[in-house]
C-alpha cells in the first residue's frame, strides 16, 4: 500500500488509534495484522513469498543458535540464504540474467518490498550466525521485524538490533516523540508531493523523447530528476520514520543531505545510509574490506558498488550506474593520501576497523588491556559520566599505562546489590568524570569502541561527525568520543 493512497492515509490513524487503546503487551498484534493487511492489499500475490522468507529466516536463525557443530550451523545458514537470495533472484533477476545469454523467460510479478525484506531477514540470521545477537524466540515479534509496514516497501532496512527491542517495548509515545513524528511525516509529503512530484511533470516528458527535446531542456530535466529522485526516496524514508515515531519507534536516518557532499565517499555515507552500512557490514568487510592489498581493495569496491546497482534495478543502466560509482571511488581512493587509503567505506578515520564489543563479557581488567592494546597513539579516546555522577575525576595514560589506567577505573566494584557488581563496572556505566587513554600506535590496529551501557541493554549508535566520533546510548551514557591526537 502506497504512502500517498487514500488508503493509507485513511487506515494509517485508525491502526494507530486502536494500537494506543490495546494493552502493550498485545500491541504487536496490531502492528503485525495491519503490516500484512496493508501488504496484501497491495500485492496479494506475493504475500505468500513475505511469509515463506519470514518463516524459514526465523527457523534458521533459531536453529543456528541451537546447533552444537559448525557445520550444522552453517548448514541452516545455507538454507535461509538460499531461501531468500533464491525468491529474489526468482522474481527479480531472473529475466534479467536469461537476457544477456539470449534466453527469454516469462516475466515474473515482482513482489513489492522484496529487497528491503530480503537484506532485513539476511542481517538478522547472519548476526545470529556471527553471535553478536541471540535470536528471536517469538515468532510475532520476529514477523513483525520483517513486515513492519511503515518501512517495508521502502526502508529504511532496520537491524534486528534496532528494531526489535523497540517492538517488544511497545511503550507509549513521548510528547517529543508525537511532535518528531509530525513534522517528519510532513516533511516527507512535501517532499514526495511538492518537490518530487512538480519536478516529475517536466522529468517525464523530456526523457521520454529525449530526441525532440532541445539542449537545454535536457540539462534541465536532468537536474530537475535528480531533484525528484531524492524527492521519492528522502520523502518515504521521512513518511516511513514519522509513522514510526508517532507509535515511539525511532527507525534509523536515511537520508542526511547528500547534495551537500563533497565528495563520491562523502555522498553515500549521506544518500541511502542504511544499504549503505548493509553494503559495508555484510559484503565489503567480509571481503577484505580496506585491510588488504591496493588491487583488492579497489575490487571490494567496485563489487560492493555493482552489487549496489543491481540492488535497485535488474537492468544494464543500473549496473553502469554503480559501475560509475565504484569507478569514481576506487579513483578517490587511489589519489588519496597513502595514509588516508585504507580508510573504512563507513566512517571518516583512516587506519582503524571499528567494531562494537558486549561489554559485560569482559571483566574490568580485560578491558584495559583490550584499550591498551588496540588504541593508537595517533588517537585518543574520551568516555564521558553524566553530569553529577559520583566518582573521582577523569584519569589518563600514557603508552605504558593505559592498560592499568583503564583498568583502574572500569575495573571498580559497581553499585551495591546490582547484578554482577564484583565484575567491574561494565554493566552500570562509567563512574567519574571521565577516562582519557593514549596508547602507543604500532602496525595496523584495530580500535574496539567500548560504550559504557547502564542496565538498559541496547547498541549505542556510532556518528561521524567531521574528523571525530560520537556515541549515544541510553539513558546514563554521556558519550564516547574518539580524536586525533593532534586536534586535541
Amino acid at each position: 500500500m502506497n504512502f500517498i493512497s487514500a488508503q493509507f492515509v485513511v487506515l494509517f490513524p485508525l491502526v494507530l488509534l486502536c494500537w494506543r487503546r490495546i494493552a502493550p503487551a498485545r500491541r504487536w498484534v496490531v502492528l503485525l495484522a495491519a503490516s500484512w493487511l496493508f501488504y496484501a492489499a497491495g500485492q496479494p500475490q506475493t504475500f505468500p513469498l513475505l511469509l515463506l522468507a519470514t518463516g524459514v529466516c526465523y527457523l534458521a536463525a533459531r536453529r543456528v543458535a541451537d546447533a552444537q557443530s559448525k557445520a550444522a550451523k552453517r548448514g541452516w545458514l545455507a538454507l535461509a540464504l538460499g531461501t531468500c537470495l533464491g525468491i529474489l533472484f526468482l522474481f527479480k533477476y531472473l529475466s534479467f540474467a536469461a537476457s544477456i545469454f539470449g534466453i527469454s523467460v516469462p516475466s515474473l510479478l515482482l513482489p513489492v518490498g522484496i529487497s528491503f525484506y530480503t537484506f532485513q531477514n539476511l542481517s538478522y540470521v547472519i548476526d545470529v550466525y556471527r553471535g553478536t545477537m541471540e535470536p528471536e524466540r517469538h515468532f510475532g515479534y520476529y514477523a513483525l521485524f520483517v513486515s513492519f509496514f511503515p518501512q517495508l516497501v521502502a526502508g529504511p532496512i532496520e537491524r534486528p538490533q534496532n528494531l526489535l527491542p523497540q517492538l517488544r517495548r511497545a511503550a507509549d509515545p513521548s510528547r517529543e516523540d508525537v511532535q518528531a513524528g509530525m513534522q517528519l511525516l510532513l516533511r516527507g509529503y512535501c517532499k514526495k508531493l511538492v518537490l518530487a512530484d512538480f519536478a516529475a511533470r517536466f522529468v517525464e516528458p523530456v526523457y521520454a523523447s529525449p530526441e525532440a527535446a532541445a539542449g537545454p531542456a535536457v540539462v534541465l530535466a536532468t537536474v530537475l530528476f535528480a531533484l525528484q529522485i531524492y524527492g521519492d526516496f528522502s520523502g518515504y524514508s521521512d513518511i516511513a520514520c514519522g509513522a514510526a515515531r508517532l507509535m515511539g519507534i525511532r527507525l534509523m536516518k536515511n537520508f542526511d543531505a547528500p547534495y551537500t557532499a563533497c565528495s563520491v565517499r562523502e555522498f553515500w555515507r549521506r544518500w541511502h545510509i542504511s544499504l549503505t552500512s548493509w553494503l559495508t557490514d555484510y559484503l565489503y568487510i567480509p571481503l577484505g574490506g580496506s585491510r588488504c592489498g591496493t588491487f583488492r581493495h579497489c575490487l571490494n569496491i567496485l563489487i560492493v558498488f555493482l552489487a549496489s546497482g543491481l540492488w535497485h534495478g535488474a537492468n544494464w543502466t543500473f549496473v553502469i550506474w554503480g559501475g560509475l560509482h565504484g569507478a569514481a571511488m576506487v579513483g578517490e581512493t587511489l589519489l588519496a593520501p597513502p595514509a588516508a587509503r585504507t580508510a573504512p567505506m563507513a566512517g571518516p578515520l583512516s587506519d582503524l576497523c571499528l567494531c562494537l564489543l558486549c561489554l559485560d563479557l569482559l571483566p574490568g581488567g580485560e578491558c584495559g588491556r583490550c584499550l591498551h592494546a588496540h588504541l593508537g597513539s595517533a588517537f585518543r579516546l574520551e568516555l564521558s559520566a553524566p553530569a553529577g555522577d559520583e566518582g573521582g575525576g577523569p584519569g589518563a595514560a600514557g603508552a605504558g599505562g593505559a592498560a592499568s589506567g583503564a583498568a583502574a577505573i572500569l575495573a571498580r566494584p559497581g553499585p551495591a546489590g546490582t547484578p554482577g557488581g564484583g565484575d567491574g563496572l561494565l554493566p552500570h556505566g562509567l563512574r567519574g568524570a571521565g577516562l582519557a587513554v593514549t596508547a602507543g600506535r604500532g602496525g595496523r590496529q584495530c580500535l574496539h569502541l567500548l560504550p559504557i551501557l547502564t542496565e538498559e541493554r541496547c547498541e549505542t549508535k556510532i556518528v561521524a561527525s567531521g574528523c571525530g566520533l560520537a556515541a549515544a546510548g541510553p539513558p546514563g551514557f554521556a558519550g564516547l568520543r574518539l580524536w586525533p591526537a593532534c586536534s586535541v
